[in-house]
């Protein structure tokens, strides 16, 4: 089970971070193989223009979106 986490920190969630938590709460096809939670701000990534960040299974995603996201989970899950 890969543990994601999306930073919900004010400076990610300006940047969309809530979008992919929400589009990665509802996937359907990694739905038995993800756990996906919020989390606030990831330290100093927030802060730099690197928003929003991503977690997987402790690989940390800057200026995450959906395709880097599911690129990281795909390599992951192989």
């Amino acid at each position: 089970m890969l543990k994601i986490k999306v930073c919900a920190g004010s400076h990610c969630v300006l940047k969309g971070s809530l979008e992919i938590l929400e589009y990665l709460q509802d996937d359907e096809l990694y739905r038995d193989k993800i756990e996906v939670e919020s989390t606030n701000c990831m330290e100093h990534f927030c802060t730099n223009g690197k928003e929003p960040v991503v977690q997987v299974n402790g690989e940390i995603i800057t200026n995450a979106n959906l395709e880097k996201v599911y690129k990281i989970i795909g390599e992951k899950l192989k």
